[in-house]
């Protein structure tokens, strides 16, 4: 990606809300430099402009750890995302870890675009 255009990833948390897209999270593997690249930034497809935006710099900057294949859903004006996979790569680039899943759940309010994490009450599934 650079400035105008979010990178290629896949596993994505992907969601449409009020003619935009928004496009957070997943992964790719960056065969230039031969190491994944775990990606935690947010973007917005504004599709009447048929620009995007980005919104958010990633986990830096109070957004979720990386991950790929984390479940996403909008309810009252926030993107919830939930669980994901990060590889194991905050402990190394190089040696993916299976099953190195989380149950986190996470709010990405879709008006500010800063990232809460959410406790819910009972037991995670």
């Amino acid at each position: 990606g650079n400035s105008a255009h979010p990178s290629v990833r896949y596993s994505a948390c992907v969601v449409w809300h009020e003619g935009r897209i928004v496009v957070t999270h997943g992964y790719f593997y960056n065969h230039d430099i031969r190491q994944p690249a775990w990606l935690s930034d947010a973007w917005v497809f504004e599709v009447s402009r048929g620009a995007w935006r980005q919104v958010h710099r990633g986990e830096r900057h109070g957004a979720p750890s990386a991950r790929y294949s984390a479940s996403a859903v909008v309810f009252d004006g926030g993107l919830y995302m939930y669980g994901g996979d990060d590889g194991g790569h905050k402990h190394s680039l190089h040696n993916y870890v299976f099953k190195a899943w989380n149950s986190e759940l996470w709010r990405l309010d879709l008006s500010s675009f800063t990232w809460s994490s959410v406790t819910p009450a009972g037991r995670a599934p």
